[in-house]
């Protein structure tokens, strides 16, 4: 049996995900500028990774978001503040994933 997650619950899930995305990109950014460990690098960048990795989960949150039938405007900002990120991070990490496969083929 399938319980119904609460629509304010989702909405919030989306917008907190937003900020964890902004917030890891500049993270990472810092530590690329700045001399760190590679503890700390590693840190953020498997902070990136599992952001990638959880991407199904927040897909699948954002069609519940959509199946409701009125969106408040602050819902709809929340909505679109989760597109806007998750664009900028599919931006951000794709030079890295490129990498990565290309690395895996030699």
């Amino acid at each position: 049996m399938m319980t119904s997650i609460p629509h304010q619950a989702v909405i919030s899930a989306l917008g907190a995900f937003s900020i964890h995305i902004l917030s890891t990109i500049a993270a990472h950014q810092q530590a690329m500028q700045e001399e760190c460990s590679e503890d700390e690098y590693h840190f953020v960048f498997g902070n990136l990774i599992a952001i990638y990795q959880s991407l199904p989960v927040y897909e699948m949150l954002y069609q519940v978001s959509q199946r409701h039938p009125k969106l408040t405007e602050l819902d709809q900002m929340a909505v679109n503040g989760y597109l806007n990120s998750l664009q900028q991070f599919k931006e951000y990490i794709e030079p890295y994933l490129q990498m990565q496969q290309a690395q895996q083929k030699h």
